[in-house]
């Protein structure tokens, strides 16, 4: 049976042209953030930024890993100790929401199939930028979290691990955005264009 203690750090160095850091939902739980949660060392320290994302909308975090294709970072997260139900499934930034895409899916140990380590939720970000309820843009984010057996964060607090990503060439995501922005455009000019006496009566 595979040890539960704290991953020893690997070696820090810098990346070779080529190679970008892109951890797997097994390393982001098992190698750093219960490194995090246990103050053991991280494998590599420029990998997490240790922010409140949800103080910010997506477009204003450091997100500057790119492949060409996608832009991606990942942040430590404090949070409330969520409830029996677990964590809401909406969470609110200045100017839009991150809604719950995919529930709760355990994730198992790579040493041992019959351990849970930690579970993945996914969200999706909708702005509310576009003076209509809410518009879905192409942010995406991961968010991780330790099951109660490995999670030694504080009693009123948690820790998790967030992935926040985005398709450069997403244009299918946006386009409810788009039409949101269309809408409110032709409905302000259309008001615009109503007579005074008729907008009176």
């Amino acid at each position: 049976m595979a040890s539960s203690e704290p991953q020893s750090p690997l070696p820090s160095y810098e990346f070779p042209a080529g190679f970008r850091f892109r951890p797997t939902g097994i390393e982001i739980l098992k190698y750093y953030l219960l490194n995090k949660v246990s103050g053991q060392a991280l494998p590599y320290d420029g990998g997490f930024e240790e922010m409140d994302v949800y103080r910010h909308d997506p477009d204003q975090l450091p997100i500057d890993i790119s492949d060409g294709h996608s832009r991606w970072a990942y942040f430590f997260v404090s949070t409330a100790t969520p409830d029996e139900d677990g964590y809401d499934n909406v969470r609110s930034t200045p100017h839009g929401l991150w809604k719950l895409q995919r529930p709760d899916r355990p994730v198992q140990d790579d040493d041992d199939d019959d351990r849970v380590i930690g579970y993945k939720r996914s969200f999706v970000f909708y702005s509310t930028k576009a003076h209509c309820r809410s518009a879905r843009t192409g942010w995406r984010m991961n968010e991780y979290r330790l099951s109660r057996k490995f999670d030694r964060s504080k009693d009123d607090s948690q820790i998790s691990a967030c992935e926040i990503y985005i398709l450069m060439e997403d244009r299918a995501s946006n386009h409810d955005y788009k039409a949101c922005s269309e809408r409110s455009k032709s409905q302000v000019e259309r008001r615009m264009l109503v007579p005074v006496d008729s907008a009176q009566a």
